[in-house]
Formats: C-alpha cells, sequence, structure tokens
C-alpha cells in the first residue's frame, strides 16, 4: 500500500484524516521503525512504554546518524566515525547517495567535493571507490543498503526484539523510480513490510500529533534537509489535512550553503595565505564549513584557522552571519521563488497563511528563519526543538497507527484511500494513589556517606506520568550535563543548544558580554582558551588545599582565605568567579532551554550527585541552585537515578541483588543493591573523586605529546594543548566502538 498517489506531486484531493479516538503506543510488540533515510543524516523513531522515542544510532547515543558510508575495512562502516576518518580514507568514502538513488547518469548534478567517482552503467550510476588493495563498484542502492541495514540492527537493539515493518519517508519530488530503489533498499537490508511516506506528510503528523487542531486554517510545512527542499501547503477542516499545493527542489538542501562557506574559505586561502594545493585536506575543509555553519547559526561569528590546511602558515579568516547571508543570497532568492511557486498555485498570498512549520536541520539557520518571518509575518512561526528529528518520529506514529492491529485494516480501505492522523497517542493507565510507606520516594540526602540502611522506593511509571507535579532532572556532569523532564505523558531529554544536542558540554566562556557554554565554546576554545572554564565539578564546595590543579586548566585559580576563585579573561578584562557562580550560570541555561522545550517556567529540579559529594559540595550545588533561581531543589545520588531509569519501565527484579557501575567524567561510583518488594536498598558503596574519563583522557594527551616530542621535536603546543585535549577525547570515542584511529 503506498501512501501516496503513483506520481511525483499528489492531486488536490489528497486528504489524510484525523480521528477523535486516541491511540495507545505503548505496545512494544509493533515491531515498526519510522526512518528517515537523509542525504546528510539519518533518524530513526520506534514506540516503546513511554510512547514514541527516537533510537540511538552510535555508541555515544546520538540519535542522528551521518549518512557516510566507507569501505575501508572488510565490512563497510557508517556514520560519524567515517567523518572523522574521512580525510584519510576519502576515496574508500561515500555520501549524498540520495542526490543520486534511482536516476538515470544524465540527470545526477555531480558535485565537485565528492571523493569517489560515478561511471555511466547503461544511463545508470555507478559509484567507484577505491579500498587501498582494489576498486569497487557499488550502486546507490546498495549504500542505501548499508544504512538502512545499520538503522534496522541499532534500532533492534534499542527495542531487544527484531524489527520487520518501516516506515520509510521520501521526498515529495521523489519520481517512481526513486521510490522503487528505495524499497528495494529497504528489502535488501531485511525489512518485510515497507512503507513509503512523503517526509512533509510525516513532519505533520509529529507536529499535529498532540496539539489541537486550528479548525478552517492553511499551513505552510518548509522542510529544508540535506539535499531537498520540500513546500507543503495544507488546508485543515474538520479534522481533515488536505494537502492543496507543493513545491519543491530536489538539488537544494544544507549541503548547499556548505558548498558556499567551501568556496569562499577556499578562495581567500590561495589568494591571501597562497594556500592552493589541498589535497585531501579539502575533505577536512568541507567538514570545518559544516561546524562553522552550526556555529554561525547559534552566535554571530566564527573562523577558520589557516594553520590547520598549512602548518606553516598562521591566522585565521573570519565570517560572521551577514557575510554568510550575502554569499548564500543565490539559495535564498530560489527557496523564496519556491515558496511563492506553491502559492500561486492556489492563488494565495501569504497572508493566508496561518501557521508555518519548520523541518529539517537547515531551517535552524537564522538566514532561514528571517525570510520565513519576513514572508509571512502574520502567521504563527511553529518550530520543533528537533526539527531534524520530527520526519522519523511522525513515519514511528504513523507506522503504529497502520500496523497495530486495530488500525491496519481500517487505516488502508476506508474512505477511498484516505489515510488517518491519529490524534495523541498517549495510553490512560488505571491511576491509584500509592499506598502509604514510611519510605521516602527522595530521602534526606545531607551526609557525607550514605546511610547504607537507606530504602528507596522505585514508583509506578503511571503514577508518575500522571503527576501535575513538574521538576526538571538535571545531571551536572563534569564534561556533559543533560536534562530530562515529563512531557505529554512520557519522559523526556531536551536539547541544550540551537541544534538540537542533548548532551551539553560542561563549557563556558566569558569573552563575550553573554556568557556561552556548550558546544560553540568548545569550537572556540584554541582562540579563547583564557576566557574558558571547565571541569568546574571537580572545584565546586572544595577548599584550595582539597583540590588538584590540571594542567590542562587554561584558568587560574587563586586561594582567598581558603575560598577558590577562578580567574578567566573576560569581556571587560581578568574576572574571578566562583565555582558556584559557573554552576549557576549553566543552571540558568538549562532552565531557560526547559521553558522553551515546556512552554512554562518550572521552578522545582532533582539535581543528581556523586555519592562522594561532601555535605560541603552539595550545600555549593544547593547554592549555585538558589542563585539560578529555582525555589526548590533536591539532590539525588547518581546511582540511585540511574537505578530510576534502569527498573521504572522494566519487572523489578524481586529478592535479586544488583551492582552498578557509573564511570562519569570526574568520578568513579559503584553501588551494589538489594531489590525487595519494588524497594531498593543500597547495600554496599564505593567511590572515587578523582577517577573518570577525563583521566583516560590524559593518558592519551600524555602519550601524544611525548610522540610529538620525541618523534616530531615537536615542544611547545601553547594553545594548541587544548586542542589536543579534544582531539583525544574524540580519539578515545573512537577507540570505544573497536576500531583503529589517530
Amino acid at each position: 500500500m503506498y501512501l501516496f498517489k503513483e506520481k511525483s506531486q499528489p492531486d488536490d484531493s489528497q486528504k489524510y484524516v484525523i480521528p477523535k479516538k486516541s491511540l495507545a503506543t505503548n505496545s512494544e510488540k509493533i515491531d515498526v521503525v519510522g526512518i528517515d533515510l537523509g542525504t546528510s543524516r539519518c533518524c530513526a523513531a520506534v514506540n516503546r512504554k513511554n510512547g514514541i522515542e527516537t533510537v540511538a544510532l552510535d555508541y555515544k547515543g546520538e540519535r542522528l546518524l551521518p549518512s557516510f558510508v566507507s569501505y575501508c575495512e572488510k565490512n563497510p562502516i557508517c556514520g560519524q566515525l567515517v567523518i572523522d576518518r574521512l580525510r584519510f580514507y576519502a576515496k574508500s568514502t561515500v555520501f549524498d547517495t540520495k542526490r543520486i538513488i534511482g536516476k538515470n547518469f544524465e540527470n545526477v548534478i555531480k558535485d565537485k567535493n565528492w571523493p569517489f567517482k560515478l561511471i555511466n552503467a547503461e544511463d545508470k550510476p555507478l559509484i567507484e571507490i577505491e579500498t587501498g588493495s582494489e576498486v569497487l563498484r557499488k550502486t546507490p542502492k546498495q549504500i542505501a543498503t548499508v544504512l538502512l541495514n545499520y538503522v534496522k540492527q541499532k534500532a533492534e537493539e534499542y527495542q531487544g526484539h527484531k524489527l520487520s515493518k518501516a516506515i520509510i519517508t521520501v521526498p515529495a519530488s521523489f519520481t517512481e523510480a526513486q521510490k522503487k530503489v528505495t524499497r528495494s533498499a529497504a528489502i535488501l537490508a531485511g525489512f518485510d513490510d515497507i512503507e513509503l511516506l512523503p517526509e512533509p506528510i510525516a513532519a505533520a503528523f509529529a507536529y499535529f500529533i498532540d496539539r489541537p487542531l486550528p479548525n478552517n486554517s492553511t499551513v505552510l510545512l518548509f522542510d529544508l534537509g540535506g539535499g531537498t527542499l520540500d513546500v507543503c501547503i495544507f488546508k485543515i477542516k474538520n479534522d481533515q489535512i488536505q494537502i492543496i499545493s507543493q513545491d519543491g527542489d530536489s538539488q537544494l538542501g544544507g549541503r548547499d550553503f556548505d558548498n558556499v562557506l567551501i568556496d569562499y574559505f577556499g578562495a581567500i586561502l590561495q589568494s591571501d595565505y597562497r594556500v592552493s594545493e589541498l589535497g585531501d585536506k579539502k575533505y577536512k575543509l568541507m567538514l570545518e564549513c559544516q561546524k562553522i555553519k552550526e556555529t554561525i547559526s547559534t552566535i554571530n561569528e566564527s573562523w577558520l584557522d589557516v594553520e590547520d590546511f598549512d602548518p606553516a602558515k598562521t591566522g585565521i579568516i573570519k565570517i560572521n552571519q551577514n557575510k554568510f547571508e550575502n554569499l548564500a543570497k543565490e539559495y535564498i532568492s530560489r527557496i523564496r521563488d519556491i515558496i511563492f511557486s506553491a502559492l500561486n498555485k492556489i492563488k494565495h498570498n501569504p497572508k493566508q497563511i496561518d501557521k508555518v512549520l519548520y523541518v529539517g536541520g537547515g531551517s535552524r539557520m537564522p538566514m532561514i528563519r528571517r525570510m520565513l518571518e519576513g514572508i509571512f509575518p502574520h502567521a504563527e512561526q511553529c518550530c520543533e526543538k528537533h526539527p531534524d528529528e520530527v520526519v522519523a518520529v511522525g513515519a514511528a506514529y504513523y507506522g503504529y497507527h497502520i500496523f497495530s492491529s486495530n488500525n491496519f485494516k481500517h487505516a488502508s480501505r476506508i474512505h477511498n484511500g484516505s489515510l488517518y492522523i491519529p490524534s495523541k497517542m498517549s495510553h490512560k493507565p488505571s491511576f491509584k494513589e500509592p499506598a502509604k510507606s514510611d519510605h521516602k520516594l527522595l530521602p534526606s540526602f545531607h551526609q557525607s556517606s550514605l546511610n547504607i540502611k537507606e530504602r528507596y522506593v522505585l514508583p509506578k511509571k503511571e503514577n508518575l506520568l500522571r503527576a501535575k507535579f513538574q521538576a526538571i532532572g538535571i545531571d551536572l556532569g563534569t564534561s556533559r550535563r543533560c536534562v530530562a523532564v515529563n512531557r505529554n505523558g512520557q519522559i523526556a531529554t531536551i536539547p541544550l543548544d540551537n541544534s538540537g544536542e542533548r548532551l551539553l558540554p560542561s563549557y563556558f566562556s566569558y569573552d563575550e558580554k553573554n556568557i556561552m557554554c556548550g558546544q560553540v565554546v568548545v569550537r572556540r576554545m584554541q582562540r579563547y582558551s583564557k576566557s574558558t572554564v571547565f571541569d568546574s565539578k571537580r572545584i565546586i564546595g572544595k577548599s584550595f588545599n582539597e583540590i588538584e590543579i590540571d594542567s590542562n586548566w587554561p584558568f587560574s585559580v587563586n586561594n582567598e582565605n581558603g575560598k577558590i576563585l577562578i580567574e578567566v579573561n573576560g569581556f571587560n578584562g581578568k574576572q574571578s568567579v566562583t565555582a558556584e557562580e559557573v554552576t549557576a550560570e549553566l543552571l540558568k541555561h538549562i532552565e531557560k532551554k526547559a521553558y522553551e522545550f515546556q512552554g512554562t517556567k518550572i521552578n522545582n529540579a532533582v539535581i543528581t550527585v556523586p555519592l562522594s559529594f561532601t555535605d560541603a559540595q552539595k550545600s555549593a550545588t544547593m547554592a549555585a541552585a538558589i542563585l539560578a533561581g529555582f525555589d526548590n531543589t533536591e539532590l539525588l545520588p547518581e546511582p540511585i537515578a540511574a537505578a530510576f531509569a534502569y527498573f521504572i519501565d522494566r519487572p523489578i527484579p524481586n529478592n535479586s541483588t544488583v551492582l552498578l557501575f557509573d564511570l562519569g567524567g570526574q568520578t568513579l561510583d559503584v553501588c551494589i543493591f538489594k531489590i525487595q518488594n519494588d524497594h531498593i536498598q543500597i547495600i554496599s558503596n564505593t567511590s572515587d573523586s578523582k577517577l573518570g574519563g577525563r583521566n583516560f583522557d590524559r593518558v592519551l594527551v600524555n602519550y601524544f605529546k611525548n610522540l610529538l616530542k620525541t618523534k616530531y621535536g615537536i615542544y611547545g603546543l601553547k594553545d594548541k594543548k587544548y586542542k589536543l585535549l579534544l582531539e583525544c577525547q574524540k580519539i578515545k570515542e573512537d577507540l570505544s566502538c573497536g576500531e583503529n584511529t589517530w
């Protein structure tokens, strides 16, 4: 059953019906996965006991998998690991296959940045790659199969059982040939039942699944992905969504904006620095330009370091948002033309659009948002916090609906092919007040060592999710921070920066008027190291004599009557801050992002801390929460929080003994629980407050520093030592998935 007419454009009578009856999504027996097979990145979503969730697609827990495939190993590998090794294995790497799949050779528009060759085989494109020992030729279908097989494997690991059904989204502009090849790739990947769903329809599912439908309104969906642009206009009336117009460009996406930056920086490297032969470093330039695009979508300015492309040259090439917009004005003009083309097809003007829905990672660029706000000043601008995940989420919702036993027949035959968009999918469990107990849900945690007699009650998940009380759960990690809230009846981790990342690097920069934190600080660290603070969790609540000063800290720590002051280069010169103030700034950022995610202010927080934290460290953490503006704060031991997450939706193994191993950025906690009658009792624990992931980073830093000195005669790294630190963190992550790296 196809989900749209068998032609590249749907007719105006195509309607998608929204039933009034809610549908549960807490049955894990529906083995369907929704897949957004993107040009730049892939995303997958499945149904779990919490509802629809996106799948962790790599060893770091990332939900977005770069659509890169490499044949440098015996078995093909894909994802971020391929990107990290691209400079060295470029000729064995393939990407952008969505721009090739299902096309005739003459219709493929070649990209000068492709490291592979395209061969004409009876007017069909073959991709030629070099592995070092041999030359391979692969069809685009085979590359798509590798990606789909990998996504299927990761989704099955996430679910704990086999998945045979898939909803795969495709651009609205895909031809029949492109759809056919995509379906064939899914079959080769091992899926038995496959449905293709237009990306705009999947996105509409995700947007309207748990929102009141604005009756008799007109909605424009703008989807700027990595390789394609789709503009779709819907009419919403009487619980029906009808597509009344659509347009798009299969050769316009985020990759084109990357190419604008590649051309700009490449020209300046050649004209101003005489760096003309990049060789394999052109792929490093490509990846750096992608990072720069993401950075200036968050802050106004970024730059390229010339030394990265010629060690004999020094300097930086700056770019800001205005310059980027001027460079990309041709693409902005093309996008505007496509939007007005979609409007003109139905003789509409911009004032007749009530809502604009943002989809795709490209919609994060400020120039895109300003353009849409300028064209539709009277329309409500709607952007999910994960615009590059909504397509996969919508596909999973739809898949659950059509493959569930009560709905498959119904959805496929009723209304002459019209399809149902289910309303808010949430289970409605029976609710009983928990029995009274002498044991507290969140017992007092204000002693330097946890009382091993303390018991924690494992609450019933349905009771938690039905509760009206709202609190933010915060993991204040040494290296990275993570935050979760109760949203629409399920626990969700929230995006903590403008790129949608859920893990926020615990880095702060004081060189701007407003303090910055997160990945943008990491990217700027080589130039602004002396304005940067990290590892504040290793300092908070300690006296000067208790801290262990790290040689990699770019800031200095001073002793003020036993109290630690962190000194950095601030916006107006030297600036001293306490670890509590640094942590408070982070908590303010978290509070702001939680408000944006939830649409309401949350004044209550549960902050996790290591078991080894002293009373002074707990008090300092509480003080930071007060400075950040939280009214009510509870501290929870990190192992207990982890146990809650493990057992909240699993059968509790009664009368069993469980060991929890928690190796964080700075601390190691080993905790042994006894589980009996829905209670967790800690019967033993030990920890080391100076042993964590950072120590393993330091091992690599010392190893490479010694090699640089003895083998290459490089002694003084200066600010490059921070680049080495960050590179060693990446190397550690790559080695964690069992691959050789450098």
